[in-house]
């Protein structure tokens, strides 16, 4: 497949068609794209060949609101945090199709806990707690990743 040349999508399953004859046609019910592909988000990220190779350079810059406090972030940085997280995960028991929920603002750590449970092919929503006035408690978020 040439998109998959030319994008350098790293794939267990490279696909050999990317949407069936019988399904080229319609819009409804949605066709599935790449059907036999098998490819893990998080790898595609973290091992992208675009991705700078320079050491301590950021690949990753994460501005709070009111734009105080800014974190920049380095390719390894980011790779250990989502090693770890995934191997947290794993010692929770989290497995392929699991669900990890949380209310979390859209930051670095968050996009640890996403990069994390997508390695490990896993569900992950999350819900920015945004207009919320009341702190939420700290079991809150536990209850909604634990088990």
């Amino acid at each position: 497949m040439h998109v998959w040349t030319f994008t350098k999508v790293v794939a267990q399953v490279q696909p050999s068609y990317a949407i069936s004859i019988r399904d080229s046609s319609k819009l409804f019910p949605r066709p599935t794209w790449f059907p036999e592909a098998r490819l893990n988000f998080t790898q595609n990220m973290l091992e992208s060949p675009y991705i700078t190779k320079k050491p301590g350079e950021a690949v990753l810059t994460c501005v709070r609101e009111g734009g105080e406090e800014v974190e920049d972030v380095t390719l390894e940085q980011l790779r250990t945090k989502v090693a770890r997280m995934a191997n947290a995960m794993r010692i929770k028991h989290v497995v392929a199709g699991d669900r990890i929920a949380c209310i979390a603002a859209n930051t670095t750590n968050t996009l640890v806990v996403f990069l994390a449970t997508a390695s490990l092919c896993a569900i992950f929503t999350s819900c920015s707690p945004e207009g919320h006035h009341d702190p939420i408690p700290a079991s809150a978020a536990e209850d909604a990743v634990c088990r």
